[in-house]
């Protein structure tokens, strides 16, 4: 595993948090998945039935 800065993940904080996955697979391949705007937030907010679950989840 390797773990590096992302400079559009950077350039966004401390307004989003934003985060990029990226996987190379066995045969090669790359994959990338990246948010932009993190969950919870107000550009992206939990919706009614998710604030409700993480308010009564226990850790």
């Amino acid at each position: 595993m390797h773990c590096a800065e992302d400079e559009r993940c950077s350039a966004s904080f401390p307004h989003a948090f934003s985060a990029v996955v990226r996987v190379t697979t066995r045969r090669g391949e790359e994959l990338e998945a990246r948010v932009e705007v993190n969950r919870g937030g107000p550009r992206n907010p939990l919706s009614d039935e998710e604030l409700a679950r993480k308010s009564t989840t226990t850790p």
